[in-house]
């Protein structure tokens, strides 16, 4: 069977619809087989027909619609159906056969399934037994295999011209566009006495929503989707690839970009240099150094840059302006000098000869300034030079 071409049909001409098999008036042999008649009803007929007739660009015979019916679904089941449901799902048995309409439901998976052949292969008068060959002998041939039935909905008229261009026709209401001329549709209408289709020029209406059915390949459009995620995952990978390797090419590395970063900074990624700007970053901390050494380890003693690749702007820690602690003492050596400079001592001494009147709150016993050592203390009571707490605290209370 000849390949579909990329693009279907699109006609242009009322009098190339009627010359098509699919729109000559059904004998009585297929009238009397229920099916047959009901999906010319439908549209489903002649939308078969005329999908094929523009993809493949070929006559054919009028679509076999018994065969599809054959290929068709005989039983619907439902298998771990929940506590509760039963009845609302019962498993189906379809009687295929020319007086059960309901089989027409499933046209869609005879049609995925196996395609249809033309009615002069397998006549549409009823529905065949068995297919091995077509009736006059002929290998049977499958259209359309693949495809479904779809559905649109407010599809504006631009809309529709694209799926005729896509799909070939489209059945909107009980006509089949088959394509336009101008502003008018070229569309095949059908005759319900005689069970025929002709063709006639409707006027386009720019401002309304079409709506109606379509056919569609799904293994097409299932095997487009795994390429494109297949392509689109490799292609990723590649890119990723390819701009990590033009990002850091090996001229960044040599000593000459070593150079001109170092003389002409923001300008070393020109094309005396680097050949892209992300080249330029260093893997040290040096590029992102704000201060005018050009080598920074450590901004003093004490701090560090922890991180050789910042992610932000550069953040530096610089020593504090007061110390963090200072010294109780109250002898007079090196430290005092620094602790001139201070106007508020985080603690104090005590002082001798001082007396505190005593309040119920207990004062501790020592404090952490702890005075510097002095000489032993005389035995007289009365040339002492130091207290402690506790002896003002027994003083107080004697003479309270």
């Amino acid at each position: 069977m000849p390949k579909i071409p990329l693009r279907p049909q699109i006609y242009k001409k009322v009098d190339q619809i009627e010359q098509f098999q699919t729109s000559q008036p059904l004998n009585q042999s297929e009238i009397y087989c229920d099916v047959v008649p009901l999906s010319h009803e439908m549209g489903i007929y002649g939308l078969f027909g005329f999908t094929y007739n523009a993809l493949k660009r070929s006559n054919i015979s009028a679509p076999s619609i018994t065969f599809l019916l054959y290929q068709g679904p005989w039983k619907i089941s439902y298998k771990n159906v929940g506590e509760g449901l039963q009845d609302q799902f019962q498993d189906i048995d379809i009687q295929v056969q020319c007086q059960d309409s309901e089989a027409l439901s499933y046209l869609s998976y005879g049609l995925y399934n196996s395609g249809f052949p033309s009615a002069e292969c397998v006549p549409n008068n009823e529905i065949p037994k068995q297919i091995t060959n077509c009736a006059n002998g002929e290998k049977v041939q499958n259209m359309l295999k693949g495809f479904r039935i779809g559905q649109f909905r407010d599809f504006t008229a631009n809309g529709v011209k694209y799926l005729l261009l896509r799909f070939g026709a489209a059945l909107v209401d009980d006509i089949i566009i088959v394509g336009w001329n101008n502003n008018n549709w070229i569309a095949a209408l059908r005759d319900p006495l005689e069970y025929r289709y002709t063709g006639a020029e409707i006027l386009i209406d720019e401002n309304r929503l079409y709506s109606g059915l379509t056919l569609f390949d799904d293994k097409g459009l299932q095997v487009g989707i795994i390429i494109a995620i297949v392509l689109g995952s490799v292609g990723g990978v590649f890119l990723i690839i390819f701009l990590s390797y033009c990002c850091y090419p090996l001229i960044c590395r040599s000593s000459r970009c070593e150079r001109c970063r170092e003389s002409i900074q923001q300008s070393c990624c020109s094309s005396k240099c680097c050949s892209c700007s992300c080249c330029c970053r260093s893997s040290t901390i040096e590029e992102y150094n704000d201060l005018p050494e050009t080598k920074v380890n450590k901004l003093d003693s004490e701090s560090e840059v922890s991180s050789d690749k910042p992610e932000g702007p550069p953040i530096y820690s610089l020593p504090s302006s007061q110390p963090t602690s200072y010294s109780a003492t109250t002898d007079s050596n090196v430290n005092a000098e620094q602790q001139q400079s201070v106007t508020y001592p985080s603690s104090y001494t005590a002082t001798p000869g001082r007396s505190y009147k005593q309040h119920p709150i207990k004062y501790p016993s020592s404090y952490p300034a702890s005075v510097e050592p002095q000489p032993s203390a005389p035995a007289d009571d009365t040339a002492r030079t130091s207290y402690s707490v506790e002896d003002e605290v027994g003083d107080n209370s004697d003479n309270s």
